[in-house]
C-alpha cells in the first residue's frame, strides 16, 4: 500500500493485485476495467473525493491488467468431477448474472468441497455460500485463478454436451412442447435429479451428489439410444411401405 494526505487527510493505495481484495475487484469490473479512471479509484479505494493528481493514480496502472491467473487458494482441477449440483448451479448464476455480481457465489460453490478436507465429501450449498460470502474479504489474487479455471472448465463441458441443451427434435419432443412442458422449466435440477434417480432405484438428493460427469453421461446416452430407435421405427416403416 501507498500513503497519502490530502487537506481531509490520510488515505492509502492498493499498488498490486495481493492489495485489492475480491470485494473491491467485483466493483471494479461493473466498470470497463480498460478505461478505470479516477472516480472509480476514489470510489471503490478511498470512499470519498481527493484532489486529482497523476501522482495518485500511477501506482494504481495494474488495474487496468488481469489479476493473476497461477497458484491462489486450492480449487477442483476438473469440474467435471464435482458434483451435478454444484456444476448446475455454477451454470445457473452464470447465465442469470453478470460475472461481476455472482463472482463471490461461483467462487464458493466451485471451492467448496475442495477447501473443507475434513467434511464430508458433499456439496453443502449453505457452507458454500458462506464460502462466497467470506471470499470478498480475500485478496483478488487468491480467488481470480480458482473463478478463471472454472469458467473454461464451463466452456468445456458446455462444448463435452452441447446437445443436452438442444431442442428434442423426435415425435415424443415435440409432442411435449406442444404440451406445454415449459411449466417444468420452474423446478431446474430437480427434472434432471428425480428422472436420473428413477433410472438407477435411488433418491434425487443421492443424484445431487455425484459427479457431474455421471448425470450427464447417463441423459447423453439416453438421449441417443431413444433417438436411434426413433430411427429404427423410421427405418422399418419406410421398408414395409
Amino acid at each position: 500500500m501507498i500513503r497519502f494526505v490530502d487537506s481531509t487527510g490520510p488515505f492509502v493505495l492498493p499498488t498490486n493485485w495481493r492489495e485489492v481484495t475480491t470485494r473491491q475487484w467485483c466493483e471494479l469490473a461493473k466498470t470497463d476495467r480498460h478505461a478505470i479512471t479516477f472516480e472509480d479509484v476514489e470510489r471503490v479505494f478511498i470512499g470519498r473525493s481527493v484532489q486529482d493528481n497523476d501522482a495518485m493514480l500511477s501506482p494504481v496502472f495494474f488495474l487496468s491488467e488481469e489479476p493473476p491467473t497461477e497458484e491462489g487458494l486450492p480449487y477442483p482441477a476438473d469440474l467435471g468431477q464435482e458434483t451435478y449440483l454444484q456444476v448446475d448451479t455454477i451454470f445457473r448464476l452464470l447465465r442469470e448474472n453478470s460475472l461481476a455480481d455472482c463472482f463471490a457465489s461461483v467462487y464458493g460453490v466451485f471451492v467448496q468441497r475442495k477447501q473443507e478436507l475434513s467434511g464430508s465429501g458433499q456439496f453443502n450449498m449453505e457452507r458454500a455460500a458462506r464460502r462466497g460470502e467470506v471470499c470478498l474479504g480475500y485478496p483478488i489474487s487468491e480467488t481470480y485463478p480458482a473463478v478463471k479455471h472454472c469458467l473454461a472448465e464451463v466452456k468445456r463441458l458446455q462444448h463435452i454436451y452441447q446437445r443436452l441443451g438442444e431442442p428434442d427434435e423426435t415425435p415424443e419432443g415435440q409432442d411435449h412442447r406442444a404440451a406445454g412442458n415449459e411449466r417444468f422449466d420452474k423446478y431446474n435440477y430437480f427434472n434432471v435429479l428425480k428422472r436420473v434417480a428413477q433410472d438407477y432405484h435411488t433418491s434425487p438428493d443421492v443424484v445431487a451428489q455425484w459427479p457431474y460427469d455421471t448425470v450427464a453421461t447417463h441423459l447423453l446416452h439416453e438421449r441417443d439410444s431413444y433417438e436411434f430407435q426413433q430411427a429404427l421405427r423410421d427405418l422399418r416403416k419406410t421398408k414395409q411401405q
